[in-house]
């Protein structure tokens, strides 16, 4: 069930950030322990189309990880904050295209890739790495687990562990880190129930701990569910920093 998103707007960036913040506690506090991950989720502030001047009360209030979707825009905010916001970490959550990897690869302290859904994108991944003599980039597998056709990732299924295999055994400098999805409007029970069977599954397969793996799923507006089902990683933007301005 997605839940209303209120944001302050009188309010300033850190204090939507500190209100999230303890929302997500106490969501995590009143979940059982036998559903909900072992540590408190992550929480990755999405600041796409947002300035840097926003990012930076953010990250002054404490905050680290920030999520964007547009390369372009990503490498962008990366250089001009490297200084301002030395241990700040980036995560790629948008759909990444093979044209853009070099350029995704320039940017100053990228932690995780969410958005890896193909062998041929891992390949490109690879050999770009190799060739600027990156030892290693975290990245996540993309499930598109409603199965929606303008959701990205790979199918839900077989495909899924076929992926993963192929990244452990043909691409060394890729750290596989776990699995994202995005949920459907009003299926989002149904469909973190499946991500958190097939984290099982995929960790079982591949001898993995499965605690070990990251789960990312859940977003402003279905954060509780996916806290219930063991999100490891919530991806918020529209609490923190209002709503998205579209990209011109």
């Amino acid at each position: 069930m997605r839940t209303a998103s209120v944001v302050r707007m009188s309010a300033s960036v850190a204090d939507n950030l500190m209100c999230v913040l303890e929302k997500i506690r106490v969501t995590y506090e009143k979940t059982s322990p036998e559903t909900r991950s072992k540590n408190l989720p992550n929480l990755i502030a999405v600041s796409k189309t947002k300035p840097k001047e926003n990012i930076i009360e953010a990250y002054n209030a404490g905050q680290r990880h920030f999520g964007e979707n547009y390369v372009q825009e990503l490498l962008e905010k990366s250089t001009e904050l490297e200084s301002t916001c030395p241990e700040i970490s980036w995560h790629f959550i948008g759909s990444l295209q093979s044209k853009n990897v070099s350029k995704l690869l320039k940017v100053r302290n990228l932690s995780v890739l969410h958005t890896l859904s193909s062998r041929s994108l891992a390949d490109k991944l690879q050999n770009a790495t190799q060739a600027r003599d990156i030892p290693s980039l975290s990245v996540l597998v993309q499930v598109n687990v409603s199965g929606e056709a303008n959701k990205g990732g790979v199918a839900f299924g077989p495909e899924v562990s076929a992926l993963v295999s192929y990244i452990l055994s043909s691409c060394p400098r890729l750290h596989f880190l776990g699995l994202m999805a995005i949920g459907a409007p009003g299926e989002e029970k149904a469909d973190f129930s499946r991500m958190r069977d097939l984290r099982r599954d995929v960790a079982q397969e591949h001898g993995i701990n499965e605690e070990s793996l990251r789960l990312s799923i859940g977003m402003s507006g279905d954060m509780e569910t996916a806290v219930e089902y063991g999100s490891t990683d919530l991806r918020m933007g529209r609490q923190i920093f209002g709503e998205r301005t579209p990209k011109a």
